[in-house]
């Protein structure tokens, strides 16, 4: 008589559902759309940058609960001085993980640098975009129409400031070229001061009038605020998958980054490198005109870069793979 193999179904804890643009607020909200969050009774944890803590993992595994580790990004000395403090929490709940879901390469090299390291017992899943709801515009823009996108949580300068400073080199060539800066700007200091009035005191250094603000949108409309741009620039020093940069492959746009990080396996032929040095101590920024210069490039290839870019997001980055990748994550520690 054959015995009956018995399935257990995820029941998965996150603590997520809220809706919004920053990074791992869209990956909670992500995880409640598929895997919706079980407050109690669950038999997977999902912790995502230690938002469950440590202790409550340890608590729930001596019950038999599952705890799956969510590392997409860790602290590092370019922008953190006190980076061991910061990841404390993250190594925590890494160290005592029942596997790893690293969001890309970089970022297992990221947790084997400064997570101790890389756990044996790991999955690479690169974030995901929903490709039915970003997609090109139907409406093509006008051929003459060359608008610059930033777009995302603005809390670093120097992802803005080379590009305001590169606006009057792209407009000596290109008159009608437009910046547009989307999503919220954050006050702060130092390095993370990318408040409303520090960047508009450098608009004005920079004498650069063609400008538009999109202070808010939600996932809902971010494929419109995509759809106002032309090239999508991307400038944070060692980036990692930032959920921004593949919802604009998506919707079809050319992307310019920094060439270090995660960025140059995340983007590949859908746009161009400026090929910045891949350094975890030291932020660095693009000289305005090199960095105008390939700005211009990417416009006058948009549609070639543009294709290999929505080509690239539906491949790679499709919901059904993260969906299906994780659902067998989840089954495969339960069964």
């Amino acid at each position: 008589m054959q015995s009956q193999i018995r399935t257990v179904h995820p029941l998965v804890h996150h603590a997520g559902g809220q809706h919004g643009i920053g990074g791992p607020t869209v990956k909670l909200w992500r995880m409640q759309r598929y895997f919706p969050d079980t407050p109690t009774d669950y038999n997977i944890i999902y912790s995502v940058s230690a938002r469950i803590s440590a202790d409550v993992c340890r608590k729930a595994q001596r019950r038999g609960v599952r705890t799956v580790c969510h590392v997409n990004s860790v602290f590092h000395p370019a922008y953190r001085p006190n980076h061991e403090k910061l990841n404390a929490p993250i190594d925590a709940v890494h160290a005592l993980a029942d596997h790893v879901i690293y969001g890309s390469p970089f970022a297992a090299e990221g947790a084997n640098r400064y997570l101790g390291s890389t756990s044996n017992k790991h999955t690479i899943i690169y974030n995901a975009v929903d490709v039915a709801h970003f997609r090109p515009s139907s409406t093509p823009p006008s051929p003459d129409r060359f608008h610059i996108l930033a777009i995302g949580v603005h809390y670093l300068r120097h992802r803005l400031e080379p590009l305001i400073w590169a606006m009057p080199h792209i407009t000596k060539r290109y008159p009608h070229a437009r910046l547009i800066i989307a999503g919220p700007l954050k006050s702060g200091s130092g390095a993370f001061d990318c408040g409303p009035e520090t960047i508009r005191q450098t608009l004005n250094d920079a004498g650069v009038s063609e400008v538009e603000f999109i202070p808010q949108y939600t996932q809902f409309q971010a494929p419109q605020t995509y759809a106002q741009g032309d090239v999508l620039v991307h400038l944070k020093h060692m980036d990692w998958t930032p959920n921004t940069v593949i919802e604009g492959m998506a919707c079809g746009l050319p992307i310019i980054h920094v060439g270090n990080g995660g960025m140059t396996d995340l983007v590949g032929e859908a746009g161009i490198s400026l090929g910045l040095p891949f350094d975890w101590d030291h932020i660095h920024t693009p000289d305005p005109a090199l960095l105008a210069k390939y700005i211009v490039a990417a416009y006058e290839k948009r549609d070639v870069l543009g294709k290999y870019a929505r080509e690239i997001a539906v491949k790679r980055y499709n919901m059904d793979l993260w969906v299906n990748k994780h659902q067998y994550v989840f089954e495969k520690l339960l069964n």
